[in-house]
């Protein structure tokens, strides 16, 4: 159950990530 939740997880986790970045190199 733990993995299953991690592989929804990891990918929403990632592009939130991704997200945050962009906004700080960007200045938004």
């Amino acid at each position: 159950m733990a993995d299953a939740k991690n592989t929804v997880l990891f990918p929403y986790e990632t592009l939130k990530k991704l997200s945050m970045d962009a906004f700080q190199k960007f200045g938004f």
